[in-house]
């Protein structure tokens, strides 16, 4: 091998091995946010099943409500969920 082959395997080798990532810290804003943003995807996609519900099979306003009701407790009990994962790092 020649040093150039050399000197371009050490780079190649350098390239592969993973430099350590450095720790982020969540600030409480931003971790505020993504509650949030958590909440609320959770709520609009049970509203949206319960629209799509009532539209296809022509049912009443309680089904969206309902819909809607098992969103909110699933956007609560992925909050929760985030809390205690946050409060064990």
């Amino acid at each position: 091998m020649t040093q150039e082959t050399k000197d371009l395997q050490d780079k190649i080798n350098t390239k592969k091995t993973p430099s350590p990532t450095p720790k982020t810290t969540v600030t409480g804003f931003g971790f505020a946010m993504a509650m949030m943003m958590d909440m609320i995807c959770c709520l609009l996609v049970g509203l949206s099943i319960g629209l799509l519900v009532q539209k296809f099979w022509a049912t009443s306003a309680l089904v969206v409500a309902g819909f809607g009701l098992l969103g909110g407790i699933a956007g609560l009990f992925s909050v929760v969920q985030m809390g205690l994962h946050r409060g064990a790092k």
